[in-house]
């Protein structure tokens, strides 16, 4: 039996071998003077619904060999840069090999003296890293978004949250004719175009900016989906309007309105609602709430992060109610030269709703209950502003000027009540809070760039000045009452009764420079260097109740004003290597840092200098148009957030 069993596995795996043992092979040939034409990228499609089935380059000869093919029919598509697309309809038995033979290409030159009439367009091609659907290739309906075409496109999925991923990435960003369209809000532009105003939709991996600057890739690249909007779309009018009600007083609406004249547009947008579609985005729920839940922390270039504890937005608890409206233009002027674009956005949340928990915690010798309630009524608005400036002076020489605003307030309003209670259902505590907080936040942040290329292919300088500035102020008050029981000797009472007034202000500027030199094709290397200053500034203060109704006594043990001040100087060097498939670097960075940290309530000060050393190293193997191995090792450290080492307790829960 072992014998039998060993020869049916023989058999199956012969099957499914040579089930797959399919070919196609061939030679491309250019029509006009009958050269080989290598590296063209030669696919077979899924003739059902035009899924990639496997895809080639042609070698230096012009030669191609696709192998591992399953039977069925099936579509050839060869494509090269000046050459008109090649697509033949074959039919494959199991196992069969294919010759194609010489397969001739016909040039764009020579295409246009002629007048070729074609039923259909190709759905997709690949065009170097870019993979291109023509959107007219697949069936939407003719009011779907561009939204719902993506959620047909081979390789893209959508979330409900509009979340985009392409190729297994997430995508950072959606351009609209190659421009940021509403900022970083990429469901403004995939919710509100319609699919048939798309001529193609691309994806690739967009380079890192510094790469963008220096000529030379670092292996940083984020994914990226561009939408080439028809050309009867590029000038005109188009805009969307819905309107929807439900049981429970429940509504959303949305309206948009787009004016495009060529590379000048224009769009306004709002919407309403009071259901879990907020419109919210992480950068958002980041910047607009209140200094108490917020955590940050600052890296050695000086950047600071910003993180919540608890989402002081919409959470999933209670009814929000959201109204926002925005305002996008951008232009192009003298050949591009000129380039700048504007994004305003007015956003409200106001939700209420409340909590309720009931747990039971069951021990080895006993067991006790658990009971909570919360009520809460928050209020948030944010106003934020942009501009983006672009100047092309020359083919050299770019200037690039970046400015953002934010201006908001909240209101935050808690009601929270608890109780433990023991096996026989007798209270041990119970607790009664509110908390009230109101708050202002006002930020500004920008940077200005300086790019020089040199006639030298890769050699460039960068220089940069950037400045983020932050004030958060709030103030409000805690009431709480704790009663423990005693079954013997009744209950004990636990009251705080406090004011909290709260001020945060970070200052950072970074001035850098980047130069890279080319070695050879193949070798660069790459200089940098960078000066960080960051000023921040924390005062947590907690007032109680003396003698007087006002809150006029400071509690030192919850109060303190301080600051925190970081100088960083680092420089690096890099060694970059960079042929076809292959991109690897290798270097480090130096850095020294000057810490000073000062508290203002005791008269302590601390001072700190570090000098750190930053190896860094990065290999990057590209497979194919989707896949890629990668393996890096950068060192780095990050500086302890403000509140971290802020002497000061929260008492607020």
């Amino acid at each position: 039996m072992k014998h039998f069993y060993l020869l049916c596995l023989c058999v199956l795996l012969y099957v499914t071998a040579s089930a797959q043992t399919g070919a196609i092979k061939g030679v491309l040939q250019d029509t006009a003077e009958f050269k080989t034409v290598a590296y063209s990228t030669v696919m077979v499609l899924n003739a059902a619904d035009s899924s990639i089935i496997r895809f080639t380059h042609t070698k230096d000869n012009g030669s191609f060999l696709l192998e591992r093919l399953p039977e069925g029919k099936m579509r050839l598509l060869v494509s090269r840069p000046g050459f008109a697309d090649y697509e033949d309809h074959i039919s494959l038995a199991e196992g069969e090999h294919k010759d194609m033979g010489a397969i001739n290409m016909l040039s764009k030159t020579n295409l246009l003296r002629e007048v070729i009439i074609r039923d259909r367009l190709e759905a997709i091609r690949i065009k170097g890293d870019t993979t291109e659907f023509l959107v007219d290739s697949f069936l939407t309906n003719k009011n779907a978004s561009v939204e719902d075409l993506m959620k047909r496109l081979p390789g893209i999925q959508v979330d409900k949250d509009g979340k985009i991923t392409a190729h297994g990435k997430e995508v950072q960003k959606v351009l609209v004719d190659g421009e940021e369209f509403f900022g970083d809000d990429p469901t403004i532009a995939t919710r509100n175009i319609k699919a048939t105003q798309v001529e193609s939709v691309q994806v690739f991996d967009k380079k890192s900016e510094q790469a963008t600057i220096t000529g030379v890739d670092d292996g940083i690249k984020e994914k990226t989906i561009n939408l080439k909007l028809k050309e009867d779309a590029k000038k005109g009018y188009f805009g969307k309007l819905a309107a929807g009600v439900g049981t429970g007083q429940r509504y959303e609406h949305d309206a948009m309105f787009n004016k495009f004249n060529r590379k000048q547009k224009i769009s306004a947008y709002g919407a309403a609602s009071n259901t879990n579609k907020t419109g919210l985005s992480w950068d958002d729920s980041q910047k607009y709430g209140g200094e108490g839940d917020q955590n940050f922390f600052t890296d050695d270039d000086g950047n600071s992060y910003m993180y919540y504890n608890n989402n002081d937005g919409f959470d999933g608890v209670g009814i929000p109610q959201t109204w926002y409206a925005g305002a996008h233009y951008s232009d192009k002027k003298n050949n591009d030269k000129h380039a700048f674009s504007f994004n305003g956005s007015h956003k409200e949340m106001n939700v209420d709703g409340f909590d309720s928990n009931y747990t039971k915690y069951i021990l080895p010798d006993t067991f006790y209950f658990n009971n909570q309630k919360n009520e809460i009524n928050n209020f948030k608005r944010k106003n934020s502003i942009s501009a983006n400036y672009t100047l092309a002076y020359d083919s050299f020489t770019t200037i690039k000027l970046k400015l953002n605003g934010t201006q908001g307030d909240y209101r935050r309003r808690s009601i929270y009540r608890s109780e433990n209670r023991n096996e026989e259902n007798s209270l041990v505590n119970s607790n009664n809070r509110t908390n009230n907080e109101d708050g202002q936040s006002e930020g500004i942040d920008g940077s200005l760039n300086y790019i020089r290329k040199f006639r030298k292919q890769n050699r460039s300088l960068s220089l940069g000045a950037t400045i983020d500035y932050d004030q958060q102020t709030s103030d409000g008050f805690l009431v709480s009452t704790t009663n423990f029981y005693n079954p013997d000797s009744g209950f004990i009472s636990n009251s705080i009764d406090q004011k909290k007034i709260n001020n945060t202000i970070t200052n950072h500027y970074t001035l850098n420079g980047t130069y890279t030199e080319p070695l050879s094709k193949k070798f660069s290397v790459i200089t940098d260097y960078s000066l960080n200053v960051s000023n921040d500034q924390s005062t947590r203060l907690t007032l109680e109740k003396a003698s007087t109704p006002e809150y006029d006594t400071r509690l030192d043990s919850l109060s303190n004003d301080f600051r925190y001040d970081v100088l960083v100087n680092r420089g690096g060097l890099t060694l970059k290597y960079q042929y076809k498939k292959i991109t690897t670097s290798a270097g480090g960075r130096i850095s020294y840092t000057d810490l000073e940290q000062n508290n203002l309530v005791n008269n302590q000060m601390h001072t700190q200098t570090f000098v750190n050393y930053f190896p860094s190293a990065r290999f990057n193997y590209k497979i194919g148009t989707a896949s890629a191995f990668d393996i890096s090792y950068n060192g780095n450290t990050k500086q302890p957030s403000l509140q971290q080492i802020q002497p000061v307790i929260d008492n607020t829960n």
